[in-house]
């Protein structure tokens, strides 16, 4: 449990900063070139530690909250993430800065509450590894964190849309982001 404790804080930690990053970019090019050089960066780095020498800081982190089956690519789930961070980017950067944010904030806040919920708390499995009470956490985690930048009853649709597309059967780091921003970009 400590560690998908310290991978859904990292996962949020991760969400943190990409909403800075869109927040200080000059231009939605700036934006898009930091996230793919973020991704880049962390594919060279997770290829040398594999192919090349062993990195210990590396090591370190990846051992620390890899999940089984993710060991092919070490910092699997986070290069997942980061891909999602820019699509989600390039998808949704053109509906201007709410939208955007609001959709990283989905599922920055969504998600990472929800899967710590689901398994700490989580007793009515709803599909594979989701639970009533995980994605009722995330919908609630998401609402508050977009209350801050849209009104109260958008931030609830929005978060009940996004939370709901978890359980499309494609990684949650795309679906969520994707169906927040679409909702989003309709309601604002």
């Amino acid at each position: 449990m400590r560690r998908e404790v310290i991978r859904q804080l990292m996962h949020i930690c991760g969400g943190l900063i990409a909403v800075a990053i869109v927040i200080v970019a000059p231009a939605k090019e700036a934006a898009i070139a930091a996230f793919a050089a973020i991704l880049a960066g962390g594919y060279l780095l997770s290829r040398l530690h594999t192919d090349v020498v062993h990195i210990p800081f590396i090591h370190s982190v990846v051992s620390d909250v890899e999940r089984r089956g993710e060991s092919d690519i070490p910092g699997k789930g986070a290069l997942i993430f980061t891909f999602g961070l820019l699509l989600t980017n390039i998808v949704f950067y053109p509906f201007g800065k709410t939208v955007l944010i609001g959709a990283i904030l989905t599922v920055t806040f969504g998600d990472g509450l929800s899967t710590l919920v689901g398994k700490l708390f989580g007793k009515r499995q709803i599909m594979k590894n989701r639970t009533l009470e995980g994605t009722l956490a995330g919908m609630i985690a998401a609402a508050i964190a977009l209350s801050f930048i849209v009104p109260i009853h958008i931030a609830i649709i929005t978060a009940i849309v996004g939370l709901l597309a978890e359980y499309i059967p494609l990684n949650d780091n795309y679906t969520i982001p994707i169906a927040a921003g679409f909702c989003l970009a309709l309601l604002l």
